[in-house]
């Protein structure tokens, strides 16, 4: 029997819940216990993985990753009217305050530390 990749199941899966988005439920009931049948449920995490990311794209969804240095309320700007940020937090006590802010391959770093590094590298 030929087994599938993670990424063609996932695909697959996204296609089925897309054409009957009520019978989501069902769908994935069935769709485990194909999984199963074929001895491939070692792959669910890493199909849940590439399903998550079909779905992003389809939705324009990036993901921005928030660096605070403490566990704070921040409101994160849109700066993409067309997406849907998702955040993931975390916290980095060593940098002092401010934020850090990576979307995709940009990183906006306004923190305490980066501007320290700044002034030592300007006053030598």
């Amino acid at each position: 029997m030929k087994h599938h990749t993670a990424l063609q199941y996932a695909k697959a899966l996204n296609a089925l819940v897309t054409e009957s988005p009520d019978s989501s439920s069902k769908i994935i009931k069935e769709f485990l216990h194909t999984l199963s049948k074929n001895d491939d449920l070692k792959l669910a995490s890493e199909i849940v993985h590439h399903f998550e990311k079909i779905i992003h794209q389809e939705e324009k969804v990036l993901k921005a990753e928030v660096t605070l240095p403490a566990k704070t309320e921040a409101a994160l700007p849109k700066h993409y009217a067309d997406h849907k940020l998702k955040t993931v937090t975390s916290h980095d006590i060593s940098s002092k305050g401010g934020i850090e802010i990576r979307i995709k391959d940009v990183l906006i770093e306004n923190t305490i530390s980066r501007r320290m590094k700044q002034l030592k590298a300007v006053i030598g």
